[in-house]
């Protein structure tokens, strides 16, 4: 059940970072970058959640 949550956050965060207004203050800011790290680690971090939840 706490795999189902954290999945649920972490879906949630991804599609708030990919949203156009998150892309517009990012490169306003000059953290895009970051922005980039932080979606590829909740990606992977998504991915482990739902391998294990399927085992």
């Amino acid at each position: 059940m706490a795999e189902s949550f954290a999945f649920e956050i972490a879906g949630k965060v991804l599609e708030k970072l990919g949203s156009a207004a998150c892309e517009r203050i990012s490169l306003a800011w000059g953290v895009r970058e970051e922005f980039e790290r932080l979606k590829l680690t909740l990606a992977a971090i998504r991915s482990v959640v739902l391998d294990a939840e399927q085992q």
